[in-house]
């Protein structure tokens, strides 16, 4: 049994959250999300401390098991409807508040293909936004939401000097952590942390 105990103090001057539905009184604030159809917003300077405190259990070659308790300082809004369309007005209804997250994770290799699988669950409180921590000293960073990723070797062919991998990895499957925010014209904003996505691929490990 391995256990690992951290803490960390940041201040981010330039706080990344996604937003959705965001309209062009935001710009100058927001990002491009390469990877969901939201937008990157500057949430301005944020203030964090906390600690992490995690147990791993190797069952046997191919199976281990980790949890991970965390408690941190989070973001929340303080109201849901902004009496103004702009960013100012969207970051002064952010307050931070202290949460603890639990987070279960478990991997195995399977023995024939060596197919490698790791899944994992945060309880959380999903009314509130964790900023990922910038430096860790933590192998392993919790993710909110219920996660599933699966690495498949592929056999080398043509005497190539690399080995291939294809990749999938599933994010926040059960779409937690979606904060709404109603705008001074009526539409709807989501705070989202982690939002729900699917990537695909191949790696190349030289």
């Amino acid at each position: 049994m391995n256990t690992r105990i951290s803490g960390f103090s940041q201040r981010v001057t330039n706080t990344a959250l996604r937003l959705s539905n965001a309209g062009s009184e935001f710009s100058g604030d927001l990002l491009p999300d390469l990877y969901s159809n939201s937008s990157i917003f500057d949430a301005g300077t944020f203030t964090n401390m906390g600690y992490t405190a995690s147990v791993t259990q190797h069952l046997g070659e191919h199976v281990k098991v980790t949890a991970i308790y965390g408690s941190s300082d989070n973001l929340t809004p303080e109201v849901t409807t902004l009496t103004a369309d702009t960013a100012d007005d969207l970051r002064k209804i952010l307050r931070s508040v202290r949460r603890g997250q639990v987070t279960l994770r478990a991997s195995a290799v399977l023995p024939v293909t060596g197919t490698r699988v790791s899944g994992s669950y945060q309880f959380s409180d999903y009314n509130t936004l964790n900023p990922a921590q910038i430096y860790s000293t933590q192998p392993l960073s919790p993710v909110p939401g219920l996660n599933l990723s699966v690495r498949q070797r592929i056999p080398a062919s043509f005497g190539l000097p690399w080995r291939v991998e294809a990749t999938a990895d599933i994010r926040n499957i059960l779409a937690q952590g979606y904060l709404p925010i109603t705008a001074a014209d009526g539409r709807q904003l989501l705070v989202v942390q982690n939002p729900r996505s699917f990537r695909g691929g191949l790696a190349f490990i030289f």
